[in-house]
């Protein structure tokens, strides 16, 4: 039987394009800039087509729990592993692509703001003309950001200037004049041209996020689907991820 196996893999693996499949991906926009790369390089690679639908985690999680199409879900670990206790994602399949952590960014060329301490990033917060950071009702560094400006004592006195993220990357609001600091994912303010990253948040402050992808228990596509996460977690890409702000961690 196992040989029998191994030999429709084998065929599998010489299947012409004409076989090539069309995967659906829900994926949070944390991880949107070295995912979309991978999967160019894939898609090329392997002639199968990826569809990729980037929110933020809370949509995402309403997305998928819909119904809405998805061989590979990628969402923060917390939020996976509610899908895992539930049985929606196959189990074994979930690998970590990586952690980032909370930062500030600001437009390029602005003076670079004071945030190595706590007392100091208050400052920097109270002297701020506006800021933006993702809607804590949907967003995972959302929430994170509100509880930190919680424990700081500002969520009042920084209501009036405060610019919420609805959707996309926070620094897009920067860049177009909105607001004068992003408090996001590292990954997410790096990913926009025109944003410089001030560095993370004081330790005192921070929050780290892992992100996971695993198959759906409903994928249409499985073993396509699995092949696309070892292609997001293959050793060779690992200085993508650090370069989009990503350190290794495990899930």
């Amino acid at each position: 039987m196992r040989a029998a196996f191994s030999l429709a893999l084998a065929f599998a693996a010489v299947t012409p394009a004409s076989a090539a499949v069309e995967l659906h991906v829900l994926s949070a926009g944390a991880v949107q800039q070295p995912v979309t790369q991978v999967v160019s390089a894939f898609e090329q690679r392997t002639g199968d087509r990826v569809d990729l639908s980037f929110n933020q985690v809370g949509k995402v999680r309403r997305a998928f729990a819909a119904g809405q199409p998805a061989d590979v879900i990628i969402l923060s670990a917390p939020a996976l592993r509610s899908f895992e206790q539930r049985g929606a994602i196959v189990r074994g399949s979930a690998v970590a692509l990586g952690e980032t952590s909370v930062g500030v960014g600001v437009r390029r060329g602005a003076p670079l703001p004071d945030i190595s301490t706590p007392a100091a990033f208050r400052r920097t917060l109270l002297a701020a003309r506006s800021i933006t950071y993702t809607d804590p009702a949907t967003g995972s560094s959302g929430a994170q950001v509100y509880r930190m400006l919680r424990q700081l004592g500002l969520v009042d006195a920084l209501k009036h200037k405060t610019v919420l993220t609805y959707s996309g990357f926070g620094g897009t609001q920067v860049v177009n004049g909105r607001a004068d600091m992003v408090i996001q994912n590292i990954s997410e303010i790096k990913a926009v041209p025109g944003v410089t990253l001030v560095g993370p948040l004081p330790a005192a402050l921070q929050s780290h996020n892992t992100y996971v992808a695993a198959v759906s228990a409903r994928a249409a596509h499985p073993r396509e689907a699995q092949a696309l996460i070892d292609a997001l977690t293959r050793p060779g890409e690992r200085a993508r991820w650090r370069d989009d702000g990503f350190l290794p961690t495990t899930y």
